[in-house]
């Protein structure tokens, strides 16, 4: 498989649950084992996907045409980010309530946002390394002091 047709086959995979007619060519796809997994999981990892990937192709019960060794691997991998992610929106929940409890308002963005939410069947499907917020101009001065007073800092 070229590069193109990892990014393609990833990218119709992650929606075979929407998708009917992706959903049948990538089981004719399975079904082939002419899949470089090798590439598959690289590209899907460089993308931050892997999870998503592992999510869609058990929700259509299609695991089984992977190899067990890679099943599992996924399934490990999923279970750790799934970990993770429980951690963040905790965290998320305790940084709104500090926010709050200040009277600062703050907004959770991009994959904490959508944990939060609820976005997802399954909260491992998204890679989230971090929390993004934003709050007003005027409450970011003491939004700092507050965060930085309560043990966080800046990462470098």
């Amino acid at each position: 498989m070229t590069y193109k047709e990892t990014l393609f086959f990833i990218a119709q995979c992650l929606t075979i649950s929407l998708e009917e007619k992706n959903k049948k060519i990538i089981l004719l796809k399975l079904q082939s084992e002419e899949i470089n997994w090798e590439s598959v999981v690289k590209v899907s990892t460089e993308h931050y996907v892997f999870p998503a990937l592992y999510c869609n192709l058990k929700r259509v019960r299609f695991l089984k045409y992977l190899p067990e060794d890679l099943v599992g691997y996924m399934k490990y991998l999923n279970d750790l980010n799934r970990k993770r992610n429980t951690q963040i929106i905790t965290q998320a929940k305790e940084l709104n309530k500090l926010l709050l409890a200040n009277n600062i308002t703050p907004i959770f963005l991009k994959g904490t946002g959508n944990l939060i939410e609820g976005l997802y069947d399954d909260i491992s499907e998204r890679m989230v390394g971090d929390i993004d917020f934003i709050c007003s101009k005027d409450e970011y001065p003491k939004a700092i002091k507050i965060l930085s007073d309560n043990g966080y800092g800046t990462v470098v």
